[in-house]
């Protein structure tokens, strides 16, 4: 896979996230910058931001919330947050 063909994938798994998620989150922005793409959301008020890093054969998911208090609010379900993006992330290499 080329790192052209993991930025489309990657791309593509978002836009199925968000969709899957559908009303509960407000506010999608995501942009590319060479290998990297940064995204924000909110989640029931939630302010998430991160970003994935691609290469051929991985990617590298940053999670962080926007304030003090999203960050608080973000540990107390980051794992199952996090499992769910890495988990959709490592289908998108399995190809």
């Amino acid at each position: 896979m080329t790192r052209d063909d993991a930025r489309c994938r990657v791309e593509d798994h978002a836009a199925e996230l968000m969709e899957r998620l559908g009303t509960s989150v407000t506010s999608v922005v995501r942009a590319w910058s060479g290998d990297a793409m940064s995204f924000a959301f909110a989640v029931r008020g939630v302010r998430v931001q991160g970003t994935v890093h691609v290469d051929e054969t991985d990617a590298i998911l940053d999670l962080e919330g926007r304030s003090s208090s999203d960050r608080t609010v973000l540990k107390l379900f980051e794992s199952r947050m996090r499992s769910e993006m890495e988990e959709g992330l490592k289908g998108i290499f399995a190809d």
